[in-house]
């Protein structure tokens, strides 16, 4: 049976998968928290180089991943690095817009980012869960475990975001810049259409991927950044098709 490792995006754990998971029950999807996420410890130096070194402990043949917003960059440079390991690259609406692509600042968005964390302190992690709830369109227990496996939990229900602000900082960082890097691996782009006044930004970053991995297939759905919670059925869908192709 072939190997496929799913990886999630910055700020969530390996739970965002569990839907998608539990719809490919026949295929053998390991899904990995990312470093400094969920129960995984931080690393001791945060670089390109060291990410890539942790990931290469989970991969011994040929492998299909499955990135999702900043893993994708991730596997951009493991698929550099170690090419002969990438049977194919899946990637949720992620490894093409930069925050160059916004305007911002690499100091602007560190800043951000851990004033987010900061400020995730909560009372009540069941209260953020109920609130998930409203907000919704369609929620269930696997998206309520996915909540909270973010936090880490105190004993009077309480909680804050189990990333760290150094850690988001050091993400950001190191991925701040642009992929220049030149791909040979088959590579399947799932992109998104809210919110629809980043359509612009959307397309000509895209477009620009495209220019460097032209073997690049794009799938659009319609929905938001969230579209694992919000279509699990239809992105399990696609990415039966393309495990089977």
């Amino acid at each position: 049976m072939e190997s496929i490792i799913a990886l999630h995006g910055l700020g969530g754990t390996k739970e965002v998968y569990l839907e998608v998971q539990n719809e490919l029950a026949s295929f053998n999807i390991t899904a990995i928290d990312l470093p400094g996420h969920g129960k995984q410890p931080t690393l001791e130096y945060f670089t390109k180089e060291s990410l890539i070194e942790w990931l290469t402990k989970y991969v011994k043949e040929p492998t299909i991943f499955i990135g999702y917003s900043i893993s994708c960059h991730i596997l951009i440079d493991f698929a550099y690095t170690y090419p002969h390991l990438v049977e194919k690259l899946i990637f949720i609406d992620g490894g093409y817009f930069s925050p160059k692509d916004f305007g911002q600042s690499i100091e602007e968005v560190i800043e951000q980012t851990k004033i987010f964390v900061d400020q995730s302190r909560v009372s009540s992690v069941e209260q953020v869960v109920l609130d998930e709830q409203k907000e919704l369109r369609r929620f269930t227990e696997e998206i309520a475990e996915s909540i909270r496996a973010r936090y880490k939990i105190e004993k009077d229900g309480s909680g804050s975001l189990r990333i760290q602000p150094e850690v988001v900082a050091a993400y950001s960082e190191i991925f701040y810049e642009d992929d220049e890097k030149i791909l040979c691996v088959p590579i399947f782009l799932i992109t998104v259409t809210q919110p629809k006044e980043l359509t612009n930004i959307r397309i000509a970053a895209i477009e620009k991927l495209k220019q460097k991995t032209p073997q690049l297939q794009q799938i659009e759905v319609e929905g938001s950044h969230e579209i694992i919670a919000e279509k699990p059925k239809e992105i399990a869908r696609i990415i039966q098709t393309i495990l089977c192709s």
